[in-house]
């Protein structure tokens, strides 16, 4: 198969989920505007998660930051009304039925299977971001839940107290200090930006899985990670269209927030871990100490 081909699939597969996952974030992000939302599951809303002294100034960072460049909003807004009814039409009607036909047990270890899928992914950004434990914990997990936990299906690793926390190569530009760039709606796969875009390029790269899985079982398998992350978060996401007075505004500005968040924690780890090897030497690790007294 051609390098065109293979690096079209990377797009198709990376845009699908980030596209989607997007849409989760966004539920959070948007509750201030609506009506309450139902509880998000456990590790997702991190808008509402108790302050952790570790992330403090992090935070206040992100949310403070400027909003998005966004100089193509015409177009944008024109692209993601299209996407709506795309969703309306098409991925709604797909995802009630895979619900229908799939029980819940089942659909939660098909949604860990793919993480596990990606873990590989979150490794090399880690190591890249110099968060050696992380790389460790996501390492050891992945060795664990890949063997007894059957392909990833279940999560031994839970009980070792190991934890897989996502990473991407987007996230690894933001830390260095990449600017995000212009905010673009993409037909069918949905937020992104040029940052964010070049960073799922790199990504596809650095997934070993696609060096052996040909273009259709490439597009399989993000066709099935975006089923799966629409089931998630179907419910969530329809009550916040809603509630909104503007979607494609409250869309956009949780899409920056959620980026920033990442970054911010992304940062502290990093921090966190450089402190405990230089202890003397690395400046930013007052801050994790200063923390860790409180």
């Amino acid at each position: 198969m051609g390098w065109r081909a293979r690096v079209a699939a990377a797009w198709c597969r990376a845009a699908i989920s980030v596209g989607i996952a997007v849409t989760s974030l966004a539920f959070a992000a948007g509750a201030e505007e609506g009506e309450a939302p139902p509880a998000a599951p456990p590790g997702k809303d991190w808008l509402t998660s108790p302050a952790d002294p570790l992330f403090e100034e992090e935070n206040a960072e992100f949310q403070a930051a400027p909003p998005v460049a966004d100089p193509l909003e015409a177009g944008n807004r024109a692209v993601f009304f299209f996407n709506q009814k795309l969703d309306d039409w098409f991925w709604s009607p797909v995802t009630r039925a895979y619900r229908f036909v799939t029980p819940e047990i089942a659909r939660v270890g098909i949604r860990r299977a793919l993480q596990n899928l990606n873990t590989p992914v979150f490794v090399a950004n880690h190591l890249f971001q110099l968060r050696f434990r992380d790389a460790g914990e996501a390492l050891g997990s992945f060795a664990l839940n890949s063997t007894l936990g059957i392909l990833g299906i279940f999560e031994p690793s839970k009980e070792a107290g190991w934890e897989v926390r996502p990473a991407d190569f987007g996230q690894t530009l933001g830390l260095v200090g990449v600017a995000s760039g212009p905010y673009v709606v993409v037909p069918v796969f949905g937020p992104t930006t040029v940052r964010d875009g070049f960073g799922n390029a790199v990504d596809y790269f650095l997934q070993p899985l696609n060096y052996v899985l040909g273009v259709p079982t490439q597009l399989l398998w993000g066709g099935g990670a975006g089923l799966s992350l629409r089931e998630e978060v179907g419910t969530q996401l329809k009550e916040l269209r809603r509630s909104s007075v503007d979607f494609y505004s409250v869309m956009r500005s949780a899409y920056q927030q959620n980026r920033e968040h990442e970054i911010a924690v992304a940062r502290s780890r990093r921090d966190a871990d450089l402190a405990l090897v230089f202890p003397e030497s690395w400046g930013c690790g007052e801050h994790p100490a200063g923390a860790a007294q409180d």
